[in-house]
């Protein structure tokens, strides 16, 4: 036992060392199974979890009959790429190194509905889905082939702990008039930075994103820390944007964001700036952080209705590939559906009916565009139990059946 608990240590500073030169999701997993060493395992929506490990086990049969020099690439049904190695010690399989998920493309909105589509997904995960395909690392042909060349060479080895020493401590030359300066200067830059917080969230709350980004782009001697860690200006710059996402995520929940949008983005940033290597992407993703955070007041809050048709709303969004009624609407905000009816159509200018079949409508055309389903599992998909009466539905909302604008889309494609 002694043996194995030492021998999952040395893996554990090997995966450690991996994961701080690569920023990408690690695990040991010993002969039996178990995951032994994990670094920084994404939050898989449940949907993808189950299909990823059915995968690895069929992996893992061809690591045992393969050479110690062999890496494993695969792809999910999900489109999520790994590399696994086996670990051998003394020519017994000793367990499996799986490094990812990551991606070889940058997912977008087409990338998204083919995982929907093609996985028979619920409509509503498609959000979920997007925020965490958006996390992921992005990998390139080359890149791979170094991370393969640098598992291989890491893990064909035993660990050997590092010799570390240093220098005798620098004694301060500073004199008290120059630290207490320093002070006053640290006080009025700590006063102005919270000046530039309050400011910045306000215009998130707003749902003002060319504010947000010009505040920050204006204030960026307030947020450079790099002076203060010169060692490592990336990781100062990471921990800048672990608080711009904080700050940014109240602000929208303080503009009327449900927090289960929230919560979704926030995750998402979260992961994007752990795995950053370099100032200028880290740059980037503040500029994006603020911009989607500022977008979301105006997608999700709805700031000009009143709470009760917020409420409807957002019921509505996250439900929408279910069979939906006023009643049960009303029953889950708490209102009377009378009351809910008639504040809803005096602000909206429709039915909370009409509302609903507006937006299952927009979700079938996304799947009749791409052609990977039939009609009729469409109209189920987006919760319609009736595809004759999806077909009315669609007819009265734009004009056409569905066929029709299957046709016309692909003449639209041809021109």
């Amino acid at each position: 036992m002694t043996e194995k608990n030492n021998y999952s240590k040395e893996i554990y500073h090997l995966c450690s060392s991996f994961y701080d030169l690569s920023n990408l999701a690690i695990q040991y997993i010993d002969n039996e199974g178990k995951i032994l060493v994990q670094m920084i395992q994404p939050h898989f929506p449940d949907e993808i979890l189950s299909s990823t490990n059915d995968s690895f086990q069929e992996v893992e049969k061809q690591l045992r009959q393969q050479k110690p020099d062999c890496c494993y690439f695969f792809i999910t049904s999900f489109q999520l790429e790994y590399i696994a190695i086996g670990l051998w010690k003394e020519k017994e399989f000793k367990g499996s190194i799986l490094v990812g998920p990551f991606l070889s493309t940058t997912p977008n909105l087409e990338f998204i509905n083919y995982i929907t589509s093609m996985n028979h997904l619920p409509l509503h995960t498609r959000k979920t889905l997007a925020n965490f395909y958006e996390s992921l690392v992005i990998v390139h042909s080359q890149e791979l082939h170094h991370l393969n060349v640098l598992l291989i060479n890491l893990f064909s080895h035993p660990y050997i702990m590092p010799d570390l020493r240093s220098s005798e401590p620098v004694q301060p030359t500073s004199t008290r008039r120059e630290v207490r300066y320093r002070q006053q200067n640290a006080q009025q830059l700590i006063e102005a930075r919270y000046q530039f917080e309050n400011t910045l969230m306000e215009a998130i709350s707003k749902g003002d994103s060319t504010l947000a980004v010009t505040t920050m782009n204006d204030h960026q001697e307030l947020t450079d820390f790099s002076s203060r860690n010169t060692a490592d200006p990336v990781r100062a710059y990471k921990n800048i944007l672990v608080t711009l996402n904080t700050l940014s995520r109240k602000a929208a929940e303080k503009g009327g964001v449900h927090p289960i949008y929230l919560d979704s983005i926030s995750e998402k940033f979260a992961l994007m700036i752990e795995r950053t290597k370099d100032l200028p992407s880290l740059s980037e993703i503040s500029r994006v952080l603020l911009t989607e955070y500022s977008e979301s007041i105006w997608l999700y809050s709805n700031p000009e209705y009143s709470t009760i048709v917020k409420k409807a709303i957002h019921y509505i969004l996250l439900h929408i590939d279910y069979p939906l009624t006023l009643e049960e609407i009303a029953r889950n905000i708490y209102v009377n559906p009378a009351h809910l009816s008639r504040k809803f159509k005096g602000e909206t200018q429709m039915t909370p009916t009409q509302f609903i079949h507006l937006k299952k409508v927009e979700e079938a055309k996304l799947h009749l565009e791409k052609g990977h389903l039939a009609i009729t599992e469409i109209a189920l998909l987006v919760g319609f139990n009736d595809p004759n009466y999806f077909g009315k539905v669609f007819k009265k909302v734009t004009g056409m059946t569905p066929s029709q604008f299957i046709r016309s889309t692909k003449k639209a494609l041809k021109r």
